[in-house]
């Protein structure tokens, strides 16, 4: 029996187990420890709820292999009848029985359906993606071994010329031609979308690029095809072929083998479409290439054939079986190949402990013989029947959620449109869709809420998949739909506080749970028509920006956020804050220029950003380089780094080599930093040639430069930096480039690493790369202006209390033409406000300068044309807004 401290146990596994799938898992609210299981339910003890009981209907169907149900009655009479026999499981070298009762079973069931289908030779193995391992290999040992009949053949025939004449001038073309098909590598076709396992081979032949990175160089060449573009498949077996020199020499081609699903599971259900299948009956089965028919996830009954691919009107030359084949116990798949192109030396050099064992042979054989008497079809015809009328129900009800349901049997998918382009949707829930997460976000709810367990498969997140058993009820099937259409309708109602109020410890009123979340707003892409995209990264500043993003967090309490996010974040991608399209002011022609805007970001804090700086663990810059990446999927020409993206990635040279202009915006922060003091000090009626000004993080890019441009207008500077020996190692630099590029003499400049002889200066400007709050009453001098760049700012809340002599403005801020603004309050500023970095990555896609402005370090010359660019398109200094108006830790 397991311990009864369940969240111990979760624990354990995420700590010596799985770490990131636990942490996944608990953050939606999925890590439960089911204890029993039967037909189509599973049950665990609801720790939330006193330990009781719960009930689940398992639609996710063990990805598949419970086509039985859970522990069948006649599965476990066999199982136990093995036991009590006490049969071997393990006699390797003998004649294994039962597997040539397996496979003599298979071809029968499959001449039922193909009556003209070849004699298949069935190669047992002991999971999915080993049988695909083993279709892979056996393939590649195929074309090695026609190669080497036709190099044969070849060489025979270039010895029979030779014999006649040795000086036939056909001769060293043969010669050369032969030594062109010895030396032929093989290639694999596979579709993009599909999803064949994941060991080496099988992810070699897995559409999804993100399972495979790790094999960037692989011995398998693979060609990936789109099945639903046909000029992606047509020529590419003639792309293959080596032409002989002469006609009765035939063709080699190097295509070993292709690979392909009938409805591609993982990825979103998708069944073939007819063109393609077309296309392999006809041009690859006349060339006589083998096909690979993935029926893992299909075959078995799971559609109501044997077959899915049996209505294809062609025997395929291999096929594989798995999941449901061990009827939900054994750990059973088979690679069938048919008599003509199987190699018999091929039982011999590829072996498994595992493979045939007795046990896993019976229970198949068994499984088969339930699946037969039990009028699967009409059962699967039926299930899939109900679900789609119930579905074309909820999309009635919830008209652009939805977009179809497809597959076929009891092997089903429901693909949603999170995106908010076809009906209005919660920011957040489009947000979490960027993420990937938010079909698994309907998939806790259906669980939590309702008791129904769904998948999401792995290519196509925005699609969740529905695998029962044969024997699901009609109730069952009832229930499901009746979730499913009150999920959809939180979603159509923006109701994301009732969807997520699963996952929060804090009671919540129903007045609470009919909070509606702000709507996404989207591009009119007639509007947009011709417009460059330009896209600009940043991310969540604390807990408390977390409610501009959604206010639905001000809900939860603050330990609850942030419970939220470390979680979250941990396996968060970026995601697209806000859209629209941004105009410039008239030029003197009467027309406006304009940019597609896409504002990227992540819930991931300042605090993320700034330990992954100190701690050199360099997830920060992965994520970031993840970012400029993210912002090819709106074919943006011009990315914008704000806040810590900047700094994490060196002033842009950490993403230089992606392949699209990057800038850091930190060109205008710093001129628009220095116009706003000046301008603070003007309505004081103070100038800078009369007074000294403080830099705080003078060694750092940004306020280097301003110092540069202070130099040649202030009476002295005080320049502080951390007191550490990298900090006065980059202040000698920096010392030297303001001495270098402005008039500032060197007996009117102190450095410093003590905050305390700001009390010398009038003024100080603040650019630093901590959150901490290092600017505190005591520090300032009497009447002090002080212009903070950082964010969140460094200036503590109690200067604003203790020293009202002291004016404090967020620097680093600009304003946009009239009437023009960003609509989202994700930006924390009065209207027509944005913060200088974003107004530069703005300012040069208007000015059609898409070109990696600010990058590395800074010059005063740059400065000084991007305020000349900004200015011609109408942006400007922003107001001088007090920072206790925007809050101290904004």
């Amino acid at each position: 029996m397991l311990d009864a401290n369940i969240e111990r146990l979760v624990d354990e596994y995420g700590d010596y187990a799985k770490p990131k799938l636990t942490r996944l898992l608990k953050t939606l609210k999925i890590d439960k420890i089911y204890s029993r299981a039967e037909g189509d339910r599973l049950f665990y003890n609801d720790v939330d709820n006193g330990g009781v009981e719960r009930s689940v209907i398992d639609l996710l169907g063990g990805y598949g292999s419970t086509l039985l149900g859970h522990h069948h009655p006649e599965i476990v009479a066999e199982l136990r009848q093995f036991l009590d026999e006490k049969c071997p499981v393990h006699a390797q070298a003998s004649v294994r029985v039962y597997s040539g009762i397996l496979g003599k079973k298979i071809n029968e069931l499959v001449r039922l359906e193909q009556p003209s289908a070849p004699h298949y030779y069935t190669h047992l193995c002991s999971t999915g993606t080993e049988a695909v391992e083993a279709a892979i290999k056996h393939a590649l040992f195929e074309y090695h071994n026609r190669r080497e009949s036709y190099v044969f053949t070849l060489g025979s025939l270039h010895g029979k010329i030779r014999a006649r004449n040795a000086t036939a001038p056909e001769l060293p073309v043969i010669a050369a031609y032969i030594e062109q098909v010895k030396n032929s590598e093989p290639v694999v076709i596979a579709l993009r979308g599909a999803y064949h396992g994941k060991t080496a081979a099988s992810l070699q032949v897995t559409g999804n690029p993100a399972f495979r990175k790790m094999y960037s160089q692989s011995a398998i060449a693979v060609e990936f095809v789109d099945p639903w573009s046909e000029p992606s498949y047509a020529n590419i077996l003639e792309r293959f072929e080596l032409k002989a020199p002469a006609a009765e020499l035939g063709r080699w081609n190097r295509i070993a083998a292709v690979i392909y699903e009938p409805i591609q599971g993982e990825g979103g259900v998708e069944p073939l479409p007819k063109p393609f299948v077309s296309w392999l009956r006809n041009s690859v089965g006349e060339k006589r290439i083998p096909r690979i028919s993935d029926e893992i996830q299909t075959g078995t009954f799971r559609t109501g054939a044997f077959l899915a691919g049996s209505k294809f009107d062609f025997s395929p030359e291999y096929f594989l079986l798995g999941k449901s084949l061990g009827g939900g116990f054994g750990k059973i798949s088979a690679l069938c190949v048919s008599q003509p192109n199987y190699q018999e030396d091929f039982s011999v050099i590829h072996s498994s402990t595992f493979a045939e064992d007795e046990v896993a042979s019976r229970l198949a054989i068994r499984t088969l013989n339930i699946l037969t008497r039990g009028e699967v079809l009409e059962k699967a015809q039926r299930f899939s029947k109900r679900i789609s009328e119930g579905v074309a129900k909820i999309q009635r009800e919830c008209p652009g959620l939805i977009r179809e349901v497809r597959g076929e049997g009891f092997l089903l998918g429901i693909e949603f449109d999170f995106t908010g382009k076809k009906t209005p949707t919660a920011n957040l829930l489009r947000m979490i869709h960027d993420a990937g997460y938010a079909s698994y976000l309907v998939m806790s709810a259906l669980l939590n809420r309702f008791d129904v367990r769904v998948a999401v498969t792995l290519s196509r997140p925005e699609v969740i998949r529905i695998e029962p058993s044969a024997w699901i009820s009609d109730a069952d099937t009832d229930q499901f739909i009746h979730a499913l259409s009150e999920v959809c309708r939180w979603i159509r109602d923006r109701k994301m506080l009732r969807m997520t109020s699963h996952l929060w410890k804090q009671p919540l009123t129903e007045a609470d749970l009919e909070f509606q979340s702000p709507v996404c707003r989207r591009i009119d892409e007639e509007e947009a028509a011709g417009l460059p995209t330009i896209s600009f990264s940043s991310h969540t500043i604390d807990l408390d920006h977390l409610v501009l993003i959604d206010p639905m967090f001000g809900f939860i309490p603050v330990e609850e956020r942030k419970r939220f996010l470390r979680k979250y974040t941990e396996s968060e991608q970026p995601v697209v804050y806000h859209e629209q399209i941004v105009w410039g002011q008239e030029g003197q022609d009467g027309k406006r220029a304009g940019v597609k805007l896409y504002l990227i970001g992540t819930m991931k804090t300042t605090e993320f950003f700034e330990n992954s700086l100190r701690s050199g663990d360099f997830k920060a810059i992965r994520f970031v380089r993840d970012m400029v990446d993210f912002s090819r999927d709106f074919d943006s020409k011009l990315v914008g780094l704000g806040q810590y993206t900047s700094i994490v990635s060196e002033n842009g040279y950490g993403v230089e080599d992606m392949g699209v202009p990057c800038t850091t915006g930190n060109s205008l922060t710093a001129g628009l930093a220095f116009l706003a003091l000046k301008k603070a000090l003007f309505q004081k009626g103070v100038s800078l040639r009369d007074i000294r000004v403080g830099v705080v993080g003078a060694a750092g890019n940004i306020c280097n430069v301003v110092a540069q441009l202070l130099g040649d207008e202030a009476k002295a500077l005080t320049l502080i930096t951390r007191d550490d020996p990298d900090s006065l190692v980059r202040m000698r630099a920096a010392a030297g480039q303001i001495f270098a590029n402005s008039s500032m003499r060197s007996e009117n400049v102190t450095f410093s690493s003590n905050l305390e002889d700001l009390k010398e200066c009038s003024a100080v400007l603040i650019g630093t790369n901590t959150a901490k709050q290092i600017i505190t009453p005591e520090v300032l001098a009497q009447g002090a202006t002080v212009v903070d760049l950082s964010v969140p700012s460094n200036v503590d809340p109690r200067v604003f209390v203790e020293r009202p002599d002291v004016r404090c403005i967020q620097g680093g801020l600009a304003k946009l033409p009239e009437a023009t603004r960003i609509h989202t309050a994700i930006l924390p500023l009065p209207p027509g406000q944005l913060y200088a970095c974003l107004a530069e990555t703005i300012t040069l896609g208007l000015n059609g300068r898409m070109e990696p402005f600010s990058l590395g370090p800074l010059s005063k010359n740059k400065v000084q044309e991007i305020i000349q660019l900004a200015e011609r398109v109408g942006i400007t200094l922003g107001s001088l807004i007090p920072l206790s108006h925007t809050g101290a830790r904004r």
